[in-house]
This record gives C-alpha cells, sequence and structure tokens, in this order.
C-alpha cells in the first residue's frame, strides 16, 4: 500500500513537473512568436522605406531628364523638330516591316 502511494506521489510530481514544462515552452513560444512578429513589421517597414526612396529618386531623375529635353527643344526647335521626323519615319519603317 505505501509503495502504491509513494508511486501516486511520485505520478503527481512528475505531472506536475510536465505541466510546469509545457506553460515554461508556451510562454517561450509566445515571446518567440512576438519577437518574429516585431523582426518582420520592421523588416517590411526598412522595405517600405527603400521602396519609397527608390522611388522618389526615380522621379526626381525623370524630372530632370525631362527639364533637360524641354530645355535643349527650347534652345534648338529645328533639330528637335528634325529628331521627332527622323524618330517617326524610323518607327513607321520598322513597324511595316512586321506588318
Amino acid at each position: 500500500m505505501e509503495n502504491r502511494v509513494d508511486n501516486n506521489m511520485s505520478f503527481d510530481r512528475n505531472a506536475s513537473n510536465a505541466r510546469s514544462a509545457v506553460a515554461k515552452v508556451r510562454e517561450g513560444m509566445g515571446e518567440l512568436a512576438g519577437e518574429a512578429r516585431e523582426a518582420s513589421s520592421h523588416g517590411i517597414d526598412v522595405a517600405k522605406q527603400s521602396i519609397t526612396d527608390s522611388t522618389h529618386a526615380a522621379k526626381e531623375a525623370a524630372n530632370e531628364k525631362l527639364e533637360a529635353v524641354s530645355t535643349y527643344i527650347r534652345e534648338q526647335p529645328l533639330k528637335g523638330v528634325a529628331f521627332a521626323v527622323g524618330t517617326g519615319f524610323l518607327i513607321g519603317l520598322l513597324l511595316k516591316r512586321k506588318m
């Protein structure tokens, strides 16, 4: 009988230890999930900022090129018209060949 009581106490102690271990694992998993969520959120924020910066830089570069072309055409309109006519002619030849 005494052996049964010892076995039951040992079982209860082991069960309690197992519950405690499971609780610690759950707590650890919760912390890891929180850290992973923070890390992914930070990564997304960095990616968004990078895309925003790249887009802004591309817009600025395009605006600078557009301004340079506009200035060139205002300063030398005949060359601009000749270039446009020549480009249109070449595109027309290429399209006519493919059809």
